[in-house]
């Protein structure tokens, strides 16, 4: 039970992509800690509002995209193009390693179910691995969170007894430095020993931190810290945006009630900071810190002038925009299927020639790994792993027998370019180019004693014929009762010839569970209309499919129809295709690689 939770807690945080997130989050990070600095003569509200653009990256898993973003100098390198080397292939099938096995195809609507792969999920560490990073990562979140937990107790516990001053402000014997507690319905906390001009000061101080929101703010920032406290850059962000935050809640101090007050102002300050308590830091209870850092700050302080302001806002602009948005030409093309669109380049003097109906099909994986597979073939063959290249115009333009002024083109336009080595005879090697317009090519070549040549280049568009496994594998749910599974599970399963998807329907109200899929003939068919094995056998493999990954589903329906007269339906029980199996279908789709291992065990529709 314990694995189980630890693999769903695993696949999500894969699916957010929390890697991608945080090393995406540093550069930004980065950008702001350079742009801090160069921003020293700007009023500090500025820099500290250039901490959201970090905040944002950390906590949202999804960006825009723009022509202008800093990141397109990164390329792939924070994304799924890093390189897995897979562990064995070979024989007359394909044995994929388990990073591999998430980027199997399946036929998906309409489409019979092909030969899969032959899948040989070894066994080996690395999921073993990730369960130890895992753990560890939650033991760093939950301490965080049961340490500032314990500090806001203590906190609380010494604010009992507080009397209320009016308007959210509240007066206590037991705490020596003002502090804003809580964070949707902040309260002021004072020192009973303030009085006079030091408590006007520092009531505007606190209310300015409200009036902001800070309390909420600093909250985000807990929980990115939380989430992301592996990364050194996140506690340096944590700890340099509370210190901007404080500086420009004391400059806009300055500005409601003037410039004459510095001193008297900095003096408030040094004098608590003699008198700090150690209470430590909440991310609900936050108080007056970087008092050296804030005095300087104050005394140097002059109101901005209106061009100023005007550069400061041009600024935070550009920076959103080129720190917020993601690289149009940054589009992840691995985990997807392709179909040819065009065939831009063949070589002369082969006599074999492909058409677009007769062109291959090609997979890039997850894990950057490429495979194809011939119109007419059953299986796939594999090419091996993508690797960044890097070739220049003069190399590109000699595997050409006769110059190509739109092929040199693709290779000039490209954004990045990726190399996979065939181990085959002819030495095929694969060339992706991604062009800074997001479109994708694919040339094919040799390189063997002859030198290089380019025998192929193809456009590729992607294809919705084929689905990715582990798309289908996150609909697995316990309870057929889960519409919304049970309906996109349905829509993976194929379809004979002849017949249109029309509707299903879940029988929930007593045991035992089933599901009934209804299918419309696409013409009249007469009363007595068999089909055979043919169907039985499709259904059978759908049965099958639907009934490991829907736990409490005891069987399975098709109920065929011409919408006149004909009707028709298949039965299938979950004890009897476990009998004659050998199988537990649920059992046996515990993970993505038991999974894999089951769709490669049962009768599959030819």
């Amino acid at each position: 039970m314990l694995e189980k939770k630890l693999f769903n807690l695993y696949e999500m945080l894969m699916q957010i992509n929390l890697i991608d997130m945080t090393l995406t989050a540093s550069i930004v990070i980065i950008a702001v800690m350079i742009a801090r600095v160069l921003m020293t003569k700007l009023p500090k509200r500025y820099t500290y509002i250039l901490w959201i653009l970090p905040l944002i990256r950390l906590l949202v898993p999804f960006s825009m995209t723009s022509n202008w973003s800093l990141l397109s100098g990164f390329g792939h390198w924070f994304s799924k193009s890093q390189h897995y080397p897979i562990s064995s292939f070979g024989g007359d099938g394909i044995n994929l390693s388990a990073s591999t096995v998430s980027s199997v195809v399946l036929p998906s609507v309409g489409k019979s179910i092909g030969e899969l792969p032959v899948i040989s999920a070894a066994t080996h560490e690395t999921f073993i691995w990730s369960q130890l990073l895992l753990i560890i990562w939650m033991i760093g979140t939950l301490s965080l969170w049961g340490y500032y937990g314990y500090k806001t107790i203590v906190i609380r516990r010494r604010l009992v007894g507080a009397k209320p001053l009016g308007k959210g402000v509240y007066l206590s014997d037991h705490i020596e430095t003002p502090f804003v507690f809580g964070i949707f319905s902040p309260r002021i906390m004072l020192p009973e020993h303030i009085e006079g001009d030091e408590k006007t000061y520092i009531l505007a101080h606190e209310h300015v931190h409200i009036k902001r929101l800070d309390p909420i703010w600093r909250a985000l920032s807990f929980l990115a810290l939380s989430i992301h406290w592996f990364n050194p850059l996140v506690w340096a962000s944590y700890f340099l945006s509370a210190k901007d935050m404080e500086r420009s809640c004391d400059e806009a101090v300055l500005r409601t009630m003037g410039v004459d007050i510095k001193k008297a102002y900095s003096t408030s300050l040094l004098k608590l900071s003699m008198e700090r308590s150690a209470l430590g830091i909440s991310p609900i209870a936050f108080g007056e810190s970087d008092t050296k850092g804030r005095i300087k700050n104050i005394l140097k302080y002059k109101k901005p002038s209106f061009w100023t302001l005007s550069f400061g806002i041009l600024i935070l602009l550009v920076l959103a925009t080129v720190l917020l948005t993601n690289p149009k030409a940054i589009s992840d093309f691995s985990g997807k299927t392709y179909e040819v669109e065009e065939i831009v380049y063949e070589a002369p003097v082969y006599s074999f020639a492909y058409t677009l109906s007769t062109a291959p099909i090609f997979t890039v994986t997850s894990d950057m790994t490429l495979l194809r597979k011939e119109v007419f073939d059953i299986n796939w063959s594999m090419a091996n792993g993508l690797s960044p290249y890097k070739m220049d115009e003069t190399e590109f333009d000699k595997m050409f027998m006769v110059p190509v002024d739109k092929v040199t083109k693709l290779l000039k336009d490209s954004a990045y370019l990726y190399r996979a080595d065939a181990d085959d005879e002819a030495h095929t090697f694969y060339m992706v180019m991604q062009q800074k317009n997001g479109t994708l090519y694919l040339a094919v070549g040799y390189d063997n004693d002859r030198g290089k040549s380019i025998r192929w280049i193809f456009k590729l568009k992607e294809t919705l014929v084929y689905q990715s496994i582990d798309t289908l594998y996150n609909y697995r749910t316990q309870y057929i009762g889960d519409n919304t599974k049970v309906g996109n599970i349905v829509s993976y399963l194929a379809i004979p010839d002849g017949f249109d998807y029309d509707y299903f329907e879940l029988k929930t109200s007593e045991e035992p569970y089933g599901l009934i899929i209804h299918l419309k003939a696409k013409a009249e068919l007469r009363a007595d209309a068999k089909f055979g094995s043919t169907l039985d056998e499709m259904f059978s493999h759908n049965a099958q499919l639907a009934l490991s990954l829907i736990k409490n589903a005891q069987w399975v329906e098709y109920a065929l129809s011409d919408g006149y007269v004909w009707e028709d339906s298949y039965r299938y029980e979950r004890t009897d295709l476990e009998s004659k199996s050998g199988l537990s279908l649920w059992d046996q789709s515990k993970t993505m690689d038991d999974f894999i291992k089951l769709l490669s065990s049962i009768d599959v529709w030819k």
